[in-house]
């Protein structure tokens, strides 16, 4: 097992890796003196899904903003130095370890001048392809199995167009022209799943087939989204008004079971005990 963190000593930023057999400590140049930005600090740090061939992956910048994307293996066979995967200007930086077919992955959000721009994806062999052309990103998500990335383009008080693009086939897929940022749309477990609002009503997409939608009959502004962690016919939807509460849904069968009649905004953690 091992454990890596960040420290912070006399102003310094030091990436430590903490073997818990061994109690060895290892020390990670994050890209401080080499081409990193002067100021520049760890924004995200993250395992690689491979246990066999233990490395990290780690994000710099400062303001705001994402200025590199670095990659170490370490352990038996480790690397003295990171990899730098790519450098340049981003919003967003978000790593999947299900992406690129379970080795992992980074999609970016370019930054064009204080403006989001398109979305890119870096693999572990630094390989940056563009998924998005002339868009204004403002939000975007992996979904669970890392084959696609959901985001809105040019969100206007908290609304804002809706697609899906398969990073795999490059397929940019407009889901609707109108959805509520918050809550944010969620992923099932599976993938196959995602349910959104429009600000009144709450729809769910079969990515299967996209063009088909199932519009729930409850009415009201939806405020969180959970699915199960075991099916995709079963989610828990809260809604702030109309039918406030906190229902079950499920879509198999079309039906919704009131779990509380509390308004609630914010996170649901649905945990299935055996």
């Amino acid at each position: 097992i091992r454990i890596a963190f960040e420290i912070t000593l006399n102003g310094n930023n030091t990436l430590l890796d903490y073997n818990t057999q061994t109690h060895g400590v290892l020390t990670l140049q994050t890209g401080a003196g080499m081409q990193a930005n002067p100021g520049d600090t760890v924004l995200s740090l993250n395992w690689l899904p491979s246990i066999n061939a233990p490395a990290l992956t780690w994000s710099l910048g400062q303001g705001g903003l994402v200025q590199s994307i670095w990659f170490q293996r370490v352990g038996i066979g480790g690397t003295t130095l990171p990899t730098l995967l790519t450098s340049g200007s981003y919003m967003q930086a978000e790593y999947s370890q299900t992406g690129h077919n379970g080795i992992g992955s980074w999609l970016l959000v370019t930054n064009n001048a204080g403006t989001p721009g398109d979305i890119a994806s870096v693999d572990l062999s630094g390989t940056v392809i563009k998924l998005t052309t002339g868009k204004q990103v403002r939000i975007a998500q992996w979904s669970p199995d890392g084959n696609a990335i959901d985001y809105f383009d040019t969100v206007t008080n908290g609304m804002g167009t809706f697609h899906i693009v398969n990073i795999n086939t490059g397929t940019d897929t407009l889901i609707a022209s109108s959805v509520a940022t918050t809550p944010l749309p969620a992923w099932s477990a599976d993938s196959q799943h995602i349910v959104y609002s429009n600000g009144t009503q709450t729809q769910i997409v079969d990515l299967r087939t996209p063009g088909t939608k199932q519009t729930l009959k409850l009415q009201g502004r939806a405020t969180a989204f959970s699915w199960s962690p075991s099916t995709s016919t079963q989610l828990i939807l809260s809604t702030g008004n109309g039918q406030p509460g906190i229902y079950l849904v499920d879509t198999l069968h079309g039906t919704m079971q009131q779990l509380d009649k509390q308004v609630f905004q914010g996170a649901i953690v649905w945990t299935e005990i055996p």
